[in-house]
């Protein structure tokens, strides 16, 4: 059968993204959205509810309270599901790559002519992650396509690029702290939970 999809010239200094590469960045792009909401929730929402509950209590308007900081929790919330997608779609659009592509001199190209993404495409692939995720399937088959493409290139009609003279150790490193720290993490609830468990605190 022919083989009828573009194929895009590699600019010098430059190989396609490969799988643990992009994978690395994506990593550090979603500890950044995560840090990103938790400060905002520390520093926004907390204040906000401690403030209000504060003033509330002992007063006939605590259940009133109780119902809008509930609805500020809730509008935080959806807009923090927004930038989930809001993120990809800004640094797509904006740069052609996002931070943690950034750390690894990678970035996003347009399969016809190797230039920069359109906002319907960043907008598109950014969506497409939501195909992606299927058991991850469709990162999956980046690493065996020959010009690296996932789901979500092939439907956004995107190449990952990666130039060469760039140093990568930056983005290593951090990829390896966050990892850590995730694991840690997961590490220290499960220890917290078998306590509990242990102790009876779980049981019904």
């Amino acid at each position: 059968m022919e083989d009828t999809r573009v194929h895009l010239a590699l600019p010098a200094h430059h190989v396609f993204g490969g799988f643990w590469v992009r994978f690395a960045a994506h990593m550090l792009d979603w500890a950044l959205i995560a840090v990103s909401i938790i400060v905002c929730w520390v520093v926004i929402i907390m204040p906000f509810e401690m403030i209000t509950n504060i003033l509330a209590t002992g007063t006939q308007s605590a259940p009133v309270v109780r119902i809008v900081t509930g609805v500020v929790s809730a509008v935080f919330m959806l807009a923090a599901a927004a930038w989930l997608f809001g993120y990809f779609i800004l640094f797509y659009g904006k740069k052609s790559t996002t931070p943690g592509k950034m750390l690894f001199g990678m970035r996003v190209v347009r399969e016809d002519n190797g230039g920069a993404v359109t906002w319907g495409q960043a907008t598109g692939r950014t969506f497409a992650y939501l195909l992606s995720r299927i058991f991850y399937i469709g990162y999956i088959i980046a690493a065996f396509d020959d010009e690296k493409r996932a789901l979500h290139d092939m439907l956004a009609k995107t190449r990952v690029l990666l130039d060469t003279r760039k140093s990568q150790t930056t983005g290593w490193v951090l990829f390896g702290v966050v990892m850590f720290l995730y694991i840690a993490v997961v590490i220290g609830i499960s220890i917290v939970f078998a306590l509990l468990a242990e102790n009876g605190y779980l049981d019904s």
